[in-house]
């Protein structure tokens, strides 16, 4: 008997900012999300600017993942 199984995958991007206080990343992120509603600037520009992940070359982008793969920090993010 054969079976086809559906994979889930998800795509994630982040910014990853290790030098602010919580109370400064929030007030950071407050003014990114306003220019990206707003359409004066995208995520991945951001993201390759400002983040301090090595994703940041990526655009933020840490690629697909299936279920269970990634840390439970990053599942409930």
């Amino acid at each position: 008997m054969s079976r086809n199984l559906l994979q889930v995958t998800s795509s994630l991007s982040h910014y990853f900012l290790a030098s602010l206080s919580t109370s400064d990343s929030s007030l950071f992120f407050t003014g990114y999300i306003q220019k990206i509603k707003s359409g004066e600037e995208d995520f991945e520009t951001l993201a390759s600017q400002f983040s301090d992940c090595s994703s940041a070359k990526a655009g933020g982008d840490l690629g697909a993942f299936g279920r269970g793969e990634l840390s439970k920090g990053f599942m409930w993010a």
